[in-house]
Formats: structure tokens, sequence, C-alpha cells
């Protein structure tokens, strides 16, 4: 039998390699855009409305609705940044004047998270508060906007982050969002304070309820809802992200029991928790917005009252506040950001060798500066049973062992490359590991 020649190992470098492969689909930031979807009023949007909205996106097929509410699964583990937005209110009507009041704005925030990927975020994109409808003389009043809400569960103390819709406009214009986790009161009213409306709860109804609109939910609890009974006219409460997160909505009487004879048409609130415009008789107390903390309802102190505002809550480890100005609906932006590329300081053979055997199985390492899953390839070829090897160790010896067996003769090209488990972007080496492999020393 002829001896085998020894397997020499001709390395193109050092084995020290750094990250310089074109950026890959997971080394730069990625933006997923969540909207209404052509959504309106009460109710968030149905699948088909998704499936529509989301074609041709980064969400194209990954979200699924569960009665308006958003459900997406988190593809990557790392950091990721989230602006929520809320909606603004509905407008308002000064009947006599037949002046146009403006609604409240929606708050906007961004904090920065880290996801697990495989984990289902549930998302809440706040829709405006509709609109009054006034062509007679009465006083119209909009409905309150909806908050939008990032969170895992609705029973969690917190959500991740969740931004205030604006109030309702009526005879007075209505009162903006909140950045800070209160609501406020309905427009000029004194009822439902701070103090008496605990942060993250429903807002209340107005100080004269018979007047008032309905008031915006909150992150624990729904918000009140109006009654006027003289009218017969009874709005339906807003809902908490734990009950559906449904707007309220406007039952629209006149004194006679008639609905809309006068031209008269209250606004109902958005889904995301947005309080219902009182649609009772000729009143018009505005709905308040939702959010964290629910917006108290309009009522009527000084003439027909703006909803109050919702609250916003920003549970990131980078809290920004980017204002208060959104006139229309919600929206929700969850961007993947890209971290530090993972580095291979070194790619060897066990021992630092430079002999190998055909079809001897011997060890291929890989020492990388970051926690990651190793895939190795031979020629090109992924080797078997070393595909997404997770590494152990701490730097600077975070290593992933593959035992290999030469299947070939010749000019074989070793490669690896790493994916991250924590907050970083995919690589490779530099340049690959060029290993000669020739026949075996033994016989058969």
């Amino acid at each position: 039998m002829r001896p085998d020649n020894k397997v020499r190992i001709f390395a193109c470098l050092a084995l020290a390699f750094s990250i310089i492969a074109p950026p890959s689909a997971e080394s730069a930031n990625i933006v997923y855009s969540f909207s209404v979807a052509g959504a309106t009023g009460i109710n968030g949007p149905t699948q088909a409305q998704l499936n529509t909205a989301y074609s041709g996106t980064t969400l194209q097929g990954s979200v699924t609705s569960s009665n308006g509410i958003q459900q997406w699964v988190v593809p990557t583990t790392g950091d990721y940044e989230i602006t929520a937005v809320g909606a603004a209110g509905g407008t308002g009507m000064n009947g006599p004047s037949q002046i146009v009041q403006s609604a409240g704005m929606g708050a906007s925030l961004t904090g920065t998270f880290t996801l697990t990927a495989g984990t289902t975020i549930r998302i809440i994109v706040g829709q405006k508060g509709e609109n009054s409808n006034n062509t007679n003389n009465f006083y119209g009043a909009g409905g309150g906007g909806g908050g939008s809400f990032v969170y895992l569960n609705a029973t969690d103390t917190y959500p991740l982050i969740a931004a205030g819709g604006g109030g309702g406009g009526s005879s007075s214009a209505g009162i903006n969002a909140q950045t800070t986790t209160s609501g406020t009161n309905g427009n000029s009213d004194t009822s439902g304070t701070t103090a008496a409306r605990t942060p993250g709860n429903g807002g209340y109804l107005s100080s004269s309820p018979n007047y008032s609109g309905g008031a915006g939910a909150g992150w624990l609890s729904d918000g009140a809802k109006y009654t006027f009974k003289s009218c017969s006219g009874q709005g339906t409460a807003s809902l908490s992200p734990r009950n559906s997160a449904l707007g309220g909505y406007s039952n629209t009487l006149l004194a006679n029991g008639t609905a809309y004879t006068a031209g008269v048409l209250q606004g109902n609130g958005g889904f995301g928790g947005g309080g219902a415009g009182n649609g009772a008789c000729n009143i018009a107390g505005a709905g308040g917005g939702g959010g964290y903390s629910g917006g108290g309802g309009g009522g009527n102190s000084t003439g027909y009252q703006g909803g109050g505002g919702g609250g916003s809550y920003n549970g990131g480890t980078t809290k920004i506040v980017n204002g208060v100005s959104n006139t229309g609906n919600g929206s929700v932006v969850i961007t993947r950001l890209a971290g530090a590329p993972v580095v291979f300081n070194a790619l060897s053979l066990t021992g630092n060798t430079l002999l190998a055997t055909y079809r001897n199985p011997i060890s291929l390492i890989a020492n990388v500066d970051l926690a990651a899953k190793i895939t190795f390839t031979a020629n090109g070829k992924r080797i078997p049973g070393c595909i997404k090897i997770p590494t152990s160790g701490t730097a600077p010896n975070i290593t992933a062992t593959c035992k290999w067996s030469p299947a070939t003769r010749g000019s074989i090209t070793l490669s690896a490359i790493a994916t991250p488990t924590g907050a970083g972007s995919e690589g490779r080496p530099e340049s690959p590991l060029k290993v000669v492999v020739n026949t075996r020393i033994s016989t058969r």
C-alpha cells in the first residue's frame, strides 16, 4: 500500500478574522410599520384589512388580527426601537355659530427594548375619534382618539409602551394627549382629577354627568360611559386593552327619541379606548382620549366642553418624548436595531495543527467575541452535524466546536457564519481557511 501524504493546511491569513461580508438583512436596521390598515371607528382592523395593508412590506404574512388587536412574532433576538403614536380625537361643532372646534392631538413616544425571538407582541394602533356632524343649530361632540399600545400580555402590570389619544372637540377644543402617565379632565372641568383617577385606569365622567361625554379607557380599566335617562340616551363604555380596546359608541337620540332627525351626529370613540361623544338629546360633551390613563369626558361647566387627553407610558431602557402633534390616526413603528457585528477571533483545527487526514475526524473550532450560533461549511456546503452550534464560554474565550471528517481529497475551503443569540449582527470571516486533504495513511 502506498502511504498517504500528510495533509498540509495552507492558511490564507493568520488565524484571526474580521467581519467584512456585505451587510445581510441581519446586519441592517429592519423597520416594521403597523397602521390602522384602513379601519375606522370603534373596531380595529380585520385580518383581510391587515393582509391588504401589509402586502409587499416587511410585515407581509406575519401579522394576525385578534378582534382588531394585531399580533406579531419577534423574528430575531436583539434590541428594538419602538415608536408609538396615539390618535387624535374627532372635531366638534359650536352649533349656533357653526364653527368647527378642533380635537386634541395624539402623543408620540419612543423607547428601546430587548426582544426575544419567538415572543408574541401585541399591538393596538389607535384610531382617530369620529367627527361630529351637525347640520342644524345643535352642538356636536367628537369622539376621543384611541391610544396606541405595544405589550406582551394585556394582564401585565405595564405595557411596553403606550401613547395617549387626544380628546374630542365640542363647542370648545379637545385636550391634547399627555406624555406623562396621567390623563386630563375634560376641558374646564374639575371632576375626575388626577388624584382621583389613579394612573393606569380609565377616565371619569364630567362633574355634570347628564352632559358628560364618555371617558377614555386606560391600560387597567374601562372608561366611564355616559347616560342621560330623560332622552333614553346611553353610550357604550370605551374598553381597556384587556377587554378588547373598543372605542365607545355614541347613542345619538334627540329629545323626541328619534335619531338624527335634527341632523346631529355625535362622534364615536376611536379603537384604542377612545370615549364616545354624548349623543343624548342635543347634549354635546365630547369623549376623552384613550391611553395608559383615560382622559375625562367633556362636560358643561361653561358651555359644552371638549374631552380630556389620554396619558402615556414608556417602559424602554431609553425614553424619548417626541411631542404631541398627531392630528390623524395613530401608528406603531418597530425597528430592529443592528448591533455590533460578531467578530471571528480565530478559526482553527484542534491544537492549531497544520495536519489532518482524509475521513479521520478532527475538531474545527471557531472563536468569536459574542454569544452566537455557528454554522461551519466546507467548500460552501454546510457540514452535517455542524449547523447552528451554540457557543459557550465568556469573552475572550467564546467558542463553538465542530467535529469534521474530510470527505473529499484535494483543496477544501473551510468557513463559518455566526448568528448572534443576543444583540449583534451576523457576519463572516474576512478570508476562509484553505485546506489540502490527501489520502489516508492506514489501509482498509
